[in-house]
């Protein structure tokens, strides 16, 4: 069987990938999710503040609080 990610693996996947900047299409596939998951974690993850949507630049970027729940998680998987 398959080893299935949970919603805090997900969540870590997704900031990782915006720690870069990226687009919509690059978290979804570097995260490694379909479309519709994926809108369905950008929405909840927007709402907790821990990335925000540059308008400017169209990408995605990494708050401070979401650099805080990447630390704790890296903790927290050891």
């Amino acid at each position: 069987m398959g080893n299935y990610r949970g919603r805090l693996d997900i969540i870590a996947d997704i900031l990782n990938v915006a720690s870069r900047n990226p687009k919509k299409t690059q978290i979804m596939y570097q995260a490694n999710l379909s479309f519709r998951v994926l809108q369905k974690y950008l929405a909840e993850i927007s709402g907790a503040s821990l990335i925000c949507f540059e308008d400017e630049t169209h990408c995605y970027a990494l708050t401070s609080k979401g650099k805080e729940f990447l630390e704790a998680y890296k903790q927290y998987s050891k």
